[in-house]
């Protein structure tokens, strides 16, 4: 019987950046990495993408090497200029709609709990919530995704590109796109086994970046990474280009849909708040954006009856995407860390 692991609120930092102040450059010490050092710098380590644009002598950012320089100034701006913005980790944090008339959080404030209505309520508020970037547009396909082009960069003297760099295309078939149309770079290398029994569900897709096409001709096309969530590298599929979630609206079910957790973020074993979770079931099943879903105590949690309140959800998350036999989820409320395999309910017909 295997423990469980409470989970604690991500953590919410407010960092105050000087933009344009030049700063000596930074030796790198054994053991270091671009996702620590941003970390360190600048209480991010999600931006290593920039500090690896801003370091072009660095060709593969997963090998850097102790004595190397990297810098850390951002392009000269206005004297003394100061950007404030909010750092949060691991995973951006959810916030109402655009439009929803909250107030302005101040500095240090404790992240908002939005309610869930119950499903069918009249006249309930239906609060929505606004996710920003990186994981949160991975999703796992049943099939194999049809690949327009591929990422052919053997003539180019990177081994790996980041956002602002340009980089070649080949096209599967037919003519490339002309200049201006936007295009979605991702690796679907690794498969996802059901943590039930074991039988593939299918593949992981990992959103690596979007581009744009510069110039096109004879199969291939040049494109700008014009968004980067991960390193583009040779060999990496393209796609026609898929929007981030934006913003989802809870909705209710008007049928019983249950499952299990397949599994969730690359980096991570188990899942908490605002973790990015993938579901085993999908729009066969009756699946949409915006449908929320409940853990309940599972047997795990039995040993621990009356120490442990097993009334209500361990979790609630809202699916943020839907495939056909999957979909992909945001943890919105955790009192307990979620695991592969977890049991998830419509949240209207939760017990």
């Amino acid at each position: 019987m295997r423990a469980r692991i409470v989970c604690a609120t991500a953590v919410w930092v407010w960092a105050a950046l000087t933009v344009g102040a030049a700063e000596p450059p930074y030796r790198v010490a054994p053991g270091d990495t671009l996702w620590d050092l941003s970390g360190r710098q600048w209480n991010d380590p999600s931006l290593w993408p920039e500090l690896w644009a801003m370091n072009p002598h660095i060709r593969n950012p997963h090998w850097i090497f102790p004595g190397e320089e990297i810098r850390f100034d951002r392009p000269a701006g206005p004297p003394a200029q100061i950007e404030t913005r909010l750092v949060r980790l691991p995973v951006e944090r959810l916030a109402p709609p655009a439009g929803g008339g909250a107030a302005t959080e101040p500095a240090g404030a404790p992240a908002p709990k939005w309610a869930t209505p119950a499903a069918g309520a009249e006249g309930a508020a239906r609060p929505g919530y606004r996710f920003a970037r990186a994981r949160t547009q991975d999703f796992i396909s049943s099939h194999p995704l049809p690949r327009l082009g591929t990422v052919d960069t053997r003539a180019q003297r990177k081994v790996v590109y980041a956002p602002g760099e340009e980089i070649e295309i080949a096209w599967a078939s037919g003519p490339a796109p002309g200049p201006g149309t936007r295009l979605t770079a991702f690796d679907d290398r690794q498969e996802v086994l059901h943590p039930r029994n074991g039988e593939p569900v299918g593949r992981y897709v990992r959103i690596l970046a979007h581009l744009e096409v510069v110039s096109s001709g004879g199969g291939r096309a040049v494109a700008k990474i014009v968004e980067g969530y991960d390193a583009v590298e040779n060999g990496a599929g393209v796609m026609v280009y898929r929007p981030p979630p934006g913003e989802v609206v809870p909705v209710p079910t008007a049928r019983g849909v249950e499952g299990v957790v397949l599994r969730g973020q690359p980096d991570r074993s188990v899942y908490g708040d605002q973790d990015l979770i993938f579901l085993d079931r999908g729009q066969i099943h009756g699946v949409e954006r915006g449908l929320v879903v409940e853990f309940p105590p599972g047997g795990a949690m039995q040993s621990a009856q009356g120490t442990v309140d097993l009334s209500t959800p361990l979790a609630r998350a809202v699916v943020i995407g839907v495939e056909d036999k999957t979909s992909s989820a945001v943890v919105v409320e955790s009192r307990a860390a979620l695991e592969p395999g977890d049991r998830f309910l419509a949240a209207g017909v939760s017990p």
